[in-house]
């Protein structure tokens, strides 16, 4: 997260969580959670296992 920050002008990964919180209300896991298409990150998809 250090260097995703840094690259967005936020300079450390505790800036970005702030800046995230501050603008959506949720915390980076709470964003993940909502918003990745399982609903988890890293989670295999078998929707579509035989």
């Amino acid at each position: 997260m250090d260097q995703v920050a840094r690259g967005c002008g936020l300079g450390t990964a505790g800036s970005l969580r702030a800046h995230l919180v501050r603008r959506t209300g949720l915390t980076p896991s709470a964003h993940r959670a909502q918003f990745s298409r399982l609903g988890t990150v890293g989670a295999a998809d078998t929707s579509n296992a035989a």
